[in-house]
């Protein structure tokens, strides 16, 4: 049976996620520009970089619009990438919610390096996310777990 979603909250987008994908095309174009043109196949492998930069980019910017966090009615918490999903987590499994101002407080699922929330799962285990919506996110929350 499929799971319905109650809510869906997008990720709040920033530029550090951004950032480390126009670094990583910028850094993976480099041996494009530096091809000697004398080179036998330089038109080949200039193809084949801009054909690599050009995916590396398209990957970047759909998981750049396609974050988002939902609670459904299974009790869930879904945490989505572009078309990946990246962890579920029984919001039973969910021991507190922390506001944060560092993003370093555990496994990051958030896009922009500023505010955001600290999970804390299990006893020694957390992961940071970044709704736009925070205070909404922990209602959902919190009206399908009420010892969150």
């Amino acid at each position: 049976m499929p799971t319905t979603h109650l809510k869906k909250f997008e990720a709040k987008r920033g530029y550090f996620f951004a950032a480390i994908g126009l670094h990583v095309a910028i850094l993976s174009s480099l041996p494009f520009f530096l091809m000697d043109a004398d080179y036998k196949n330089a038109l080949a492998l200039k193809w084949m970089f801009a054909i690599i930069i050009g995916f590396v980019l398209a990957f970047t910017i759909a998981v750049y619009l396609r974050t988002y966090y939902m609670v459904n009615q299974d009790k869930q918490l879904l945490i989505i990438y572009f078309v990946f999903k990246v962890k579920t987590l029984n919001l039973e499994d969910i021991k507190g919610i922390e506001v944060v101002d560092s993003p370093m407080s555990g496994a990051r699922y958030a896009l922009s390096s500023d505010s955001g929330l600290s999970i804390k799962e299990g006893k020694y285990n957390s992961f940071f996310i970044n709704p736009k919506d925070k205070k909404g996110f922990i209602q959902a929350l919190n009206l399908n777990h009420s010892s969150t």
